[in-house]
């Protein structure tokens, strides 16, 4: 019908007939869809609207199609023409204001209930909520979901409604508007686009202000620090994090304040300032406990493991890891699950233990795309990357980093693709591709740099040396090394450290200068071994090749007694 003009008095004409030759309940029906404010309808969502049963709405639905006033775009979903659209709504417009109010307030009570059934499943964290709503009882039963993959489905299929109606509830019902929002950011964060997601949670956060909902502003500015840290932008990040976690004491909500904490500990975990990290980790940690949250206990743990790890105590993390996994499946946390087993083959690999950490990984990769987790999916594609090409299988390697790219480019996820694109790097010097290489370990740099991760620049640097190395720029190399060990050092990163220090003994070796590079290189087997890394071994048959072929050192304490 889009070549009608939806002022011609033919098109007009033809849907009253069709309207006129309804039943009088079924018109009720029809001018019911004209409120709607999304661009399609199930049978749950009409029968709140037009405050009838489930049942009775999948009849009327199905006999509005057959009479073509209907159409429907995939199995039980339905939507009108944007003519019909326009049609329905001015019929609508003639009924009783308050029987359209009664309507919309039916359907913005059922999606809201839909969507904080499926946020249980889909969201990072405990999400502080009001009190319960003294809205009228529903009249429509809303059935909960069995499982993740169940609430993720409804909510991507609800996706496009809920965004709608979130739009109008900033225009016309505010107090609904952060609470709408943040019943989102779980899938949000999933699915992305970030940028959309942010400009979501600031609007919210504004709405929320104006009208004194100080828990709806304190929850959208902590959901948009979230996603500022995801796109990099850590100073942002925690100031928003701040200002949630005042607003949550303010109104002494406990739950609030800990994830507050959480996520100010989780930026600067990963702007590479672990104590501080542990200290505000160490903190929510407890109340968690007190306000009996058990997801904001496993992700506290799992977040503590992580800066553990960072910090050279593999055991420590592994067994906080433990913890964290543990829980999360006794609450049948999936993405926990996932994120955990994913965590826990990375510390495998550290360690050299690649059967295990391959089955660890596989099996995180498998839970991730189960439940649909993007961010999940590309972060466990980065990490089997790195694995193949510890064994040695550089098309393989190649392979899951670049689609790990991909996802992390779809999303937004600069800190994702920057690692990924380092990591990529490293692969193509080792298939000798050395210019490919210089280009990507430059992006990565860049980025990494751009959004202020140390950890990153670390990594980075500590590639771009071996490059170096490689093409026979040993001056160069040593200079990069140096950057690199200077950066690892102010995060404390040993593993870094040790990486830095081995590739500058390499770099001075390769100079000459032999002494230097034995001392450097004794340093970083030291390090290699405290924290059982794999990398000893080659790093210590190096120095035991130099150490063969070279005057020995003076023994400081020696020299000292003689003197």
């Amino acid at each position: 019908m889009a070549e009608f003009d939806v002022g011609s008095r033919a098109v007009r004409a033809a849907f009253g007939m069709s309207y006129r030759n309804l039943p009088p309940e079924r018109q009720r029906f029809f001018r019911c869809l004209g409120l709607h404010p999304g661009p399609d309808v199930d049978a749950p969502a009409a029968a709140a609207l037009a405050d009838v049963s489930i049942a009775v709405a999948r009849a009327e639905l199905e006999a509005l199609y057959i009479d073509h006033l209907l159409e429907e775009t995939t199995q039980g979903r339905y939507t009108l023409h944007d003519l019909l659209r326009d049609y329905a709504r001015a019929l609508c417009d003639t009924d009783p204001r308050e029987a359209r109010n009664r309507a919309l307030e039916r359907l913005l009570d059922y999606y809201q209930s839909m969507a904080a059934a499926a946020d249980r499943y889909l969201a990072n964290s405990t999400r502080p909520v009001p009190p319960p709503s003294t809205l009228p009882e529903q009249k429509v039963a809303v059935s909960g979901f069995g499982h993740e993959v169940e609430a993720l489905s409804w909510m991507r299929a609800e996706r496009a409604n809920l965004l709608a109606c979130i739009e109008h509830t900033t225009h016309h019902q505010p107090m609904r508007t952060a609470t709408l929002t943040a019943m989102l950011a779980g899938l949000l964060e999933r699915d992305g686009p970030w940028p959309q997601a942010a400009d979501l949670h600031r609007r919210a956060a504004t709405t929320a202000h104006e009208i004194g909902d100080v828990l709806g502003e304190a929850n959208a500015l902590d959901n948009l620090g979230m996603l500022r840290e995801f796109t990099g932008e850590f100073a942002e990040s925690v100031e928003l994090h701040r200002q949630a976690l005042s607003l949550y004491r303010a109104i002494g909500n406990r739950l609030g304040e800990a994830n507050a904490l959480s996520n100010i500990g989780t930026v600067r975990q990963t702007a590479g300032e672990f104590i501080t990290a542990a200290e505000l980790l160490n903190q929510a940690l407890p109340i968690y406990r007190e306000v009996g949250s058990r997801l904001g206990e496993a992700n506290t743990l799992t977040l503590l493991g992580v800066v553990a790890q960072l910090t050279g105590d593999y055991t420590g993390g592994t067994d906080l890891h433990e913890q964290a996994l543990a829980l999360y499946r006794d609450i049948s946390n999936w993405q926990g699950e996932a994120t955990s087993l994913m965590i826990l083959g990375l510390a495998r690999m550290w360690t050299g233990d690649i059967t295990q950490a391959e089955t660890l990984l596989e099996r995180a990769l498998e839970i991730h795309r189960q439940i649909g987790n993007r961010l999940g999916e590309a972060n466990s594609l980065t990490i089997l990357g790195i694995v193949r090409q510890l064994t040695q299988d550089l098309v393989a390697a190649g392979d899951f980093l670049e689609r790990g790219l991909g996802i992390h480019r779809e999303i937004g996820n600069r800190l994702g693709e920057a690692n990924t694109l380092n990591k990529l790097g490293s692969v193509h010097r080792a298939t000798g591709n050395f210019s490919e290489a210089a280009e990507l370990h430059r992006n990565a740099l860049i980025l990494v740099r751009e959004i202020g991760n140390p950890l990153g620049e670390a990594e980075v640097l500590n590639e771009t040396g071996k490059l170096l190395l490689e093409t026979a720029a040993p001056q160069a190399a040593v200079h990069t090394f140096t950057d690199a060990l200077d950066v690892a050092c102010r995060i404390q990163s040993q593993l870094e450290q040790a990486r830095a220090l081995e590739g500058s003994a390499r770099g001075r070796a390769a100079l000459g200068d032999t002494r230097t590079a034995i001392t450097q290189l004794r340093e970083a087997v030291h390090l290699y071994q405290r924290l059982s890394s794999p990398e000893l071994d080659p790093a210590a048959a190096y120095l035991a090749t130099l150490e063969q072929h070279s005057t020995p050192l003076p023994d400081p304490v020696t020299d000292a007694v003689e003197q």
